[in-house]
């Protein structure tokens, strides 16, 4: 964009071999020893009955998915901090704490002594992708249990265990998983039913994206010179029954986006556990050391 503006020419590589190219390398370390330890590590962890997301839905499952979801948003002002407080007495990331925040509140709503929620883990991260164009995202698994009636900080120590191993091994890709471990077994429901999002917020540009990227209209940001404006989609698609997408703010705050499956549930009900949700960490942040469930 400098350089159609008159600047210096833009140095870029040249293109990768191509995302098909990488598929298939992908592919053939999956045949080999890399393989062989993915699946043993993810057979100890999916094994056996799963914890499925059972949430109470305002409706049945129907027979053909509309794909429709509506979408929440809620705003906890000088929120990150404490949050960030918390990962740092136990030597955490901010992730882990807002996956031990949302699955102790899915706990609540289901009664389920275990939690199931996926994660987007980076292929993204490999040196030899940095000149190829293509999504190189894969879903994992994050099983979180709450035997003990652990502390909220104590629940955030065991989600941040619980993910770095998962990241671990996060290039097993999740459809050879379901296929190899027989994880789909519910026809036209994958047993990954709620996915946790936290948006990078690393810097200030990150941050002013932070409305870009849940799905906020009216946010201006400024990329050298290139003015950009939000537009809320008109429709919104739902991959899963509950999508949660947190991001950082440039004040300090913590943006929550709740995305849920519109033939599931109501819009009052995404309401009513998004505002449950944030209630829950302001109250945990404040007393880190009560049980958490």
């Amino acid at each position: 964009y400098a350089q159609e503006r008159g600047g210096p020419p833009a140095r870029l590589a040249p293109p990768g071999p191509g995302y098909t190219a990488w598929i298939r390398r992908r592919e053939e370390a999956l045949a080999g020893r890399r393989g062989e330890v993915l699946l043993a590590f993810w057979h100890d962890r999916l094994a056996g009955e799963l914890p499925v997301l059972d949430l109470p839905a305002d409706r049945p499952h129907p027979a053909v998915r509309s794909w429709r979801g509506h979408l929440h948003t809620l705003r906890l002002e000088d929120g990150a901090e404490p949050l960030h407080a918390v990962a740092r007495s136990r030597g955490v990331t901010l992730y882990a704490v807002l996956l031990a925040g949302l699955q102790a509140v899915l706990h609540r709503w289901t009664g389920q002594t275990e939690a199931l929620v996926g994660a987007p883990a980076a292929w993204r991260d490999a040196a030899e992708l940095d000149d190829e164009m293509g999504y190189f995202v894969n879903p994992v698994a994050l099983r979180l249990d709450f035997a003990g009636e652990p502390s909220f900080a104590e629940l955030a120590a065991r989600a941040g265990a619980v993910a770095a191993a998962a990241f671990a091994h996060g290039d097993a890709p999740f459809p050879w998983l379901a296929r190899a471990l027989r994880l789909d077994r519910d026809a036209g429901r994958s047993v990954l039913r709620a996915m946790l999002v936290l948006q990078p917020g690393r810097t200030p540009e990150e941050r002013a994206l932070a409305p870009f990227a849940l799905g906020e209209g009216g946010a201006r940001a400024d990329l050298g010179g290139l003015a950009l404006e939000s537009l809320p989609l008109p429709e919104i698609r739902a991959q899963f029954d509950l999508l949660l997408m947190a991001a950082e703010t440039g004040n300090g705050g913590l943006a929550l986006s709740l995305q849920l499956d519109a033939d599931l549930f109501d819009p009052a009900t995404g309401a009513r556990l998004l505002g449950h949700l944030g209630s829950f960490l302001r109250a945990a942040t404040t007393a880190p050391e009560t049980p958490a469930v």
